[in-house]
């Protein structure tokens, strides 16, 4: 171990420092589906499309006043990009230029989330 403290640490510490019930959930859910998307014992990680799947399933309906809501996960609201961001951020982690791009193939809002 160097002792360097990984981008998951950081943000895990950063969550823990700022003592917000808000954003320690949306950091534990990131976190929780990065775990989903990459332990092959869990069907999202057999998925062709696992990156998009995991930001959709962290969303949640959002009402805009349009004949039908929209999923809020690939969308701009924070409550979407934050979990959206760290889930990128931690599964690539080794390999950001991967990160950029998956990012991207997700679509939505990833503006937001780079």
């Amino acid at each position: 171990d160097s002792g360097e403290l990984t981008p998951k640490d950081v943000i895990e510490q950063v969550a823990k420092d700022m003592n917000d019930s808000w954003i320690s959930e949306k950091v534990q859910q990131a976190l929780d589906k990065v775990e989903e998307a990459t332990d092959p014992k869990k069907a999202l990680s057999k998925e062709e499309f696992v990156d998009d799947l995991a930001l959709t399933s962290m969303a949640r309906l959002w009402d805009v006043g349009k004949s039908e809501p929209i999923k809020v996960g690939k969308a701009s609201p924070t409550e979407g990009t934050l979990p959206g961001s760290i889930y990128f951020i931690v599964k690539y982690m080794d390999n950001m230029e991967l990160a950029f791009q998956a990012n991207a193939m997700v679509g939505g809002d990833n503006a937001s989330r780079s």
